[in-house]
């Protein structure tokens, strides 16, 4: 194993305790120290690390804010997850759950922030249609993007991620890239999904999940004049309410993960069903009975994909609070 592999895997499986306050963290720069660590984080190495090394007897006999976890016990799928494009969907579903619960909880009626395009925003009717048409907004959303004092703003207290300007919903994206990527790799290395294996990859994770969040807050120069004092702290070290937050990032990424499965092998069946007509017409019968018996397998795949998330629905207790991603906009 590497030297910085070793000093990642120390930084994740030792808890950051300090006996500072949350102002005395922010102050005495452990949260800068802290972000450099999540930037140099490979998110599939860690992943791996959390299989190997979380397991083994006595690792976590007491996880910081374990009462707080509860484990979905979703079906998880390693065969559809190492499809890239079943990632992305899984990211795009899961970026847009997390704004939808900074909506629900944000206490805004509208919200109203700049369009950029190129670092500009558009400034005229013209440039207002062009980006409409350019991004393909559906038509419901075009009066909640209008120009205001002279420069194009939209509401993304009701406009869903997916269609945001990128500056706008690029929080949503990197947070939500993060748990996707850690619960995708853990599936596809091999992860145990027993309840006790999954509440550990939980915590570690929602720890990662929350110092990638302290990294990218950072970036901004201005982040200490925004950004709650009580966020910026070790994973251990956060409030229940803040800890939940993370959490909830987490539980919304097996959540989507289960439902993204479903989503993804039925797209592949309309695909396959799709190519076996072309097939069919071009008189390649062949072929075309050799991708239907393909598609019978994938259709008996979604059904019991379907049953057991059926089965295993899992719905937290209260609504998901917005996550320490989405807490600031």
């Amino acid at each position: 194993m590497k030297i910085n592999n070793i000093l990642v895997a120390m930084i994740v499986l030792i808890p950051l305790f300090s006996s500072a306050g949350p102002l005395t963290v922010l102050l005495s720069k452990e949260a800068e120290i802290l972000a450099a660590k999540a930037g140099k984080m490979k998110l599939g190495e860690e992943a791996e690390k959390i299989i190997s090394s979380n397991f083994k007897a006595g690792v976590a006999a007491k996880l910081p804010h374990e009462d707080l976890i509860k484990v979905p016990p979703f079906k998880l799928d390693k065969d559809v997850s190492s499809s890239d494009e079943f990632f992305e969907l899984f990211k795009g579903n899961l970026a847009d759950s997390l704004h939808v619960s900074w909506q629900k909880t944000s206490g805004y009626t509208t919200r109203m922030k700049p369009v950029k395009v190129k670092g500009m925003s558009p400034s005229t009717e013209a440039e207002r249609l062009k980006y409409l048409e350019d991004n393909k907004i559906p038509k419901e959303y075009w009066d909640d993007i209008r120009l205001v004092d002279g420069s194009l703003k939209e509401d993304i207290q009701r406009i869903p991620n997916r269609w945001l300007a990128a500056n706008n919903k690029a929080e949503n994206d990197k947070a939500a890239e993060v748990a996707a990527t850690l619960l995708r790799e853990y599936i596809k290395r091999g992860g145990k999904t027993d309840p006790e294996s999954l509440k550990i990859f939980m915590q570690k994770a929602s720890d990662l999940v929350h110092l990638q969040w302290m990294h990218r807050r950072m970036q901004d120069p201005g982040w200490a004049s925004y950004t709650p004092p009580d966020q910026v702290a070790p994973f251990a070290q956060l409030s229940r309410e803040n800890a939940q937050k993370d959490i909830d990032i987490m539980d919304q990424a097996f959540q989507h993960y289960a439902k993204s499965q479903e989503e993804f092998v039925a797209g592949q069946i309309k695909k396959m069903d799709e190519t076996v007509k072309k097939l069919n017409a071009k008189g390649d019968t062949h072929q075309a009975d050799s991708l239907e018996r393909t598609k019978e397998l994938y259709i008996a795949k979604l059904e019991a994909i379907k049953a057991q998330n059926r089965m295993l629905q899992y719905k937290p207790a209260a609504a998901p609070a917005t996550g320490p991603a989405a807490a600031v906009r």
